[in-house]
């Protein structure tokens, strides 16, 4: 009996311990309610996951200053990433303002991105703020900002040419450029073009109201294209003029003033007394403020220098003496002179009549006596004579292209025995003379 209680006692001590595995795992109907194992799961529940944060650090380089009207260029590096990011969208902004925005299709480290932009002419702000930012969806992942400042250089500013529109072949010509609309002064430089050519070039401060000037000789006629060439002295922005178009006249091309008169050719040696003075006077230049003598172009008019007896006047005489037929030429050179308003310094008149010219217009020279003028003009001028041999003769006083001289009338009045020649020259009397013939 006691055996078989013993026995008894020891089945249900197992019964209690032995639990079965499914009622530990919450298998339907077996179990302790309320109780879990840790390390399972309980059906139909989820753990929400964390999304992972990107963040993004953006370097910025580039330009630090611009010339407004010019480009300036901004460089981005990325960096910080994590892993890489599909999708981003970068926005550039300057003062603010999108100027553009561009979807990376896959960012990472090393990605670099640019902006190119054209600073408008009519900036007046000293700088450009300068902004970068990515966005992946509603978030902003990165944004980074840098000042640009601004440079006005010829933003505005316009070069204006001289009124000079003609030159002359050997004669030192002066040709000047103004700047203006110039907002802030800079270091540069200038350099002139003539038909294309490079001349020195100059490195100044250039200013507002600065005026360049060339200075050149033309070496032949036609036309010269001149143009003036300023830039900054970094050589990242220049200007050009416009074109400046030059007529090149050769020496002596205006004519101030002609006078002919004419002759008989039946007088061999008195034809031959006229080509003589003719061609030594003709190609004479009086310089500014300088006399002509005309005893000093022929020098002594004698056999020896090719000069011919003829009829010249002895008082109420007619005798025949070396050089016959020279006044003519000086009443000719007297008339040319008179019409070109130059300064007579020296007139005789002829103590006869003479046919070739007006009554009170004739000039007359002898061993004692002389004729000169002064160039009272700030050019020289030339004296231009011809001899043509059917019977004429024409002085011609010439300068360059451009001078400029009063217009010119001559009378001739009769009064108490004398011819009275008077001059006036713009309206104004400034010579008078008078003579018997």
């Amino acid at each position: 009996m006691k055996k078989r209680l013993t026995a008894f006692a020891l089945m249900l001590c197992m019964a209690f311990t032995s639990v079965p595995a499914f009622a530990l795992e919450g298998e339907a109907g077996t179990g302790v309610p309320g109780t879990e194992v840790p390390g399972t799961e309980v059906p139909g529940t989820e753990i929400p996951e964390v999304p992972e944060v990107v963040s993004a650090s953006i370097s910025l380089q580039g330009d630090t200053q611009v010339y407004v009207g010019q480009s300036m260029e901004v460089k981005a590096t990325i960096a910080g990433l994590t892993a890489p990011v599909s999708g981003v969208s970068a926005v550039w902004t300057v003062n603010g303002q999108t100027v553009k925005t561009e979807t990376i299709p896959t960012m990472q480290n090393g990605t670099k991105l640019s902006l190119a932009y054209t600073v408008p002419e009519t900036t007046t702000t000293a700088s450009n703020t300068v902004a970068l930012a990515l966005t992946l969806g509603p978030d902003q992942i990165g944004y980074a900002t840098t000042q640009v400042t601004n440079q006005f250089g010829f933003a505005g500013a316009v070069l204006k040419p001289g009124k000079q529109s003609y030159a002359t072949v050997g004669r030192t010509k002066r040709v000047t450029m103004k700047l203006t609309g110039l907002k802030a002064s800079f270091k540069g430089t200038y350099q002139w073009y003539i038909d294309g050519k490079a001349k020195t070039k100059h490195t100044v401060t250039i200013s507002n109201n600065k005026t360049f000037e060339l200075k050149y000789k033309p070496t032949k006629s036609g036309t010269d294209k001149i143009q003036l060439v300023l830039r900054s002295a970094d050589g990242k922005i220049s200007m050009k003029s416009p074109v400046k178009t030059l007529k090149i006249y050769s020496q002596y091309a205006k004519t101030l003033s002609s006078y002919t008169t004419y002759f008989t050719t039946s007088n061999y040696n008195r034809c031959v007394n006229m080509r003589n003075v003719v061609r030594a006077i003709n190609g004479k230049v009086i310089q500014p403020g300088k006399t002509f003598s005309l005893n000093k172009a022929t020098g002594k008019r004698n056999g020896a220098r090719g000069y011919r007896k003829s009829i010249v006047f002895a008082g109420s005489r007619q005798v025949y003496g070396y050089g016959g037929g020279t006044c003519q030429v000086v009443s000719t050179l007297f008339n040319t002179a008179l019409l070109a308003n130059m300064t007579i310094t020296e007139r005789h008149n002829h103590s006869q009549s003479v046919s070739y010219i007006a009554k009170g217009r004739d000039a007359a020279v002898g061993s004692w006596k002389d004729f000169r003028f002064k160039n009272n003009l700030s050019v020289p001028v030339k004296i231009v004579a011809t001899y043509n041999s059917r019977g004429s003769i024409t002085i011609k006083l010439k300068a360059d292209y451009g001078t400029q001289t009063k217009p010119v009338k001559l009378k001739v009045t009769r009064s108490n025995g004398y011819y009275v020649l008077r001059r006036y020259a713009g309206g104004k009397l400034n010579y008078t003379t008078r003579s018997r013939h």
